[in-house]
């Protein structure tokens, strides 16, 4: 599948989500790499036990490391980068919604490349405490990203 006029989609960062198969989804479209960083070594080990096919694609290079840090000190640029963390209810997980991680993400893109986070879903009834979740996400992407 081409990525965007016309090119093959080349370099993919994920941060977390590889052993839940979100790397397996990505290379279910022929990107040359995908670079997964993970934080926690012990999610690689229980995926290598129990989900082994999610990693073992040669396609796939796993950086055991925090995302935020490999981001800020990678050389690589990519035409897509995932972020599938938890919501930011935690420090931890916080900052990956920041507009520091947000600049440091684009410029690990390529001209034109995306970005793509996740929040709680929310089908059928938006809390205030989600509602301002979203709210303060989106304020905080419009700062670095073009919106439509």
């Amino acid at each position: 599948m081409p990525w965007s006029n016309g090119r093959k989609l080349q370099r993919v960062l994920l941060i977390g989500g590889g052993i839940s198969g979100t790397a397996r989804e990505i290379l279910k479209y022929p990107a040359a790499s995908v670079d997964y960083v993970e934080l926690d070594p012990s999610v690689l080990e229980i995926g290598r036990r129990y989900n082994a096919q999610a990693l073992d694609d040669p396609r796939i290079h796993i950086v055991e490391g925090d995302g935020r840090s490999y981001v800020r000190s990678s050389p690589r640029r990519y035409e897509v980068v995932i972020v599938d963390v938890p919501d930011p209810a935690t420090s931890q997980a916080n900052r990956y919604y920041t507009r520091e991680f947000f600049a440091q993400a684009k410029r690990a893109m390529q001209p034109g490349g995306v970005l793509c986070i996740s929040l709680a879903p929310y089908e059928n009834y938006v809390s205030r405490e989600l509602a301002r979740m979203i709210a303060t996400a989106h304020a905080t992407l419009k700062e670095q990203f073009a919106m439509f």
